[in-house]
């Protein structure tokens, strides 16, 4: 396709970060294609019937890389800790964090960011199905059982795609919520600074 698909997807969605690149790759890999520098390949046997299948699979090939909501989805959905992870570490530069704390000996039970400052830190957890609700809500309850003082802050890739009965339990344990993470990224400086002076 002289990198004509590649370019086309180029012009709403930019396939730049390691992650986005290994998403691409695996929908060409999953469809016998192959990327070279940017052109999309499939050999083909010289066999008539060879090559016909081959010109098939390349026109699914090249509908699937095509598909640019899909691929935006796949990719969203998958990033949301990198996405966390990259503002936390780079954007909250300004604060002394720590990634992945341990209040406790418990192994299982981690912080997967600990922020200095203030009268208390702040744990920072990030929340991306009913899962890792859980695991939060148990890591709360079972700091504040051990009295260890500490802020929550839970920054979910979707509240609304937990369960109710998760809802309510991450809200009756957590201090702050940002229901999303395009929320934290606009307001979570603001908020962290005001509780680090506190």
């Amino acid at each position: 396709d002289y990198g004509n698909t590649l370019m086309r997807v180029s012009y709403t969605f930019d396939v730049s970060t390691p992650k986005k690149q290994t998403v691409l790759r695996n929908i060409v890999e999953s469809n016998l294609g192959e990327l070279d520098d940017g052109e999309l390949l499939i050999h083909a046997d010289p066999d008539r019937d060879k090559v016909m299948e081959a010109i098939y699979q390349y026109a699914q090939l090249v509908a699937k890389v095509s598909n640019i909501d899909i691929l935006s989805r796949e990719t969203v959905k998958s990033m949301f800790y990198d996405y966390l992870n990259d503002f936390v570490m780079s954007g909250l530069q300004n604060f002394r964090v720590e990634r992945g704390f341990h209040p406790t000996n418990d192994r299982e039970l981690e912080v997967d960011y600990m922020i200095q400052g203030g009268s208390r830190p702040i744990y920072l957890f990030g929340v991306n199905g009913d899962t890792k609700a859980s695991r939060t809500v148990i890591s709360c309850l079972t700091f504040q059982k051990k009295a260890i003082p500490f802020r929550s802050v839970i920054v979910h890739e979707d509240l609304n795609a937990l369960t109710g009965f998760n809802r309510r339990q991450i809200t009756n344990v957590s201090d702050k919520q940002f229901f999303t993470f395009p929320d934290f990224k606009e307001q979570g400086a603001d908020y962290l600074a005001r509780e680090c002076c506190a």
